[in-house]
C-alpha cells in the first residue's frame, strides 16, 4: 500500500480550517475520540436536514451578522446521547434532524477489562 504525501502541512491545514472564512456547510464530518476509559470511537455525522440547518444559519447571521458560527458536537459521558449545535456569539441552534453515528473502533479493551 502506497501514502501520498499530504499536499499541504498540518499547520495550513489547521489554518484553513479553523480561521473565519466564507466555507461552504458540510454536508458529512467524522472526529475520531477517546473516551475517559481508553476506548477509541469514531463519531461520523452522516447527515444535516439542508432546510433546517439553511435556517439555523440565517438566523444566527441575522442575530450577529459579523460573528462567526462554530459547530459543536456534544456527546455525553456514556457516548449515548449525542448533540449537535451551530452557535455565534449571541445565540445558539440544536439542529434536531442531524443523523450522527457512533462506532467503536477497538474491541479489544472490551476484553482486557473483563480480565
Amino acid at each position: 500500500m502506497r501514502c501520498l504525501a499530504p499536499k499541504i502541512s498540518q499547520e495550513e491545514f489547521n489554518k484553513t480550517m479553523l480561521e473565519p472564512s466564507s466555507k461552504v456547510v458540510p454536508n458529512k464530518l467524522g472526529m475520531y475520540v477517546t473516551a475517559q476509559n481508553y476506548r477509541n470511537y469514531l463519531i461520523r455525522l452522516e447527515t444535516l436536514d439542508e432546510q433546517e440547518t439553511i435556517e439555523a444559519f440565517k438566523n444566527l447571521e441575522e442575530a450577529s451578522p459579523k460573528s462567526v458560527i462554530t459547530i459543536f458536537i456534544t456527546v455525553d459521558d456514556d457516548f449515548k446521547n449525542f448533540t449537535v449545535v451551530l452557535k455565534n456569539d449571541k445565540k445558539e441552534i440544536k439542529l434536531e434532524k442531524a443523523l450522527l453515528r457512533l462506532f467503536t473502533l477497538d474491541k479489544s479493551n472490551d476484553l482486557k477489562n473483563q480480565m
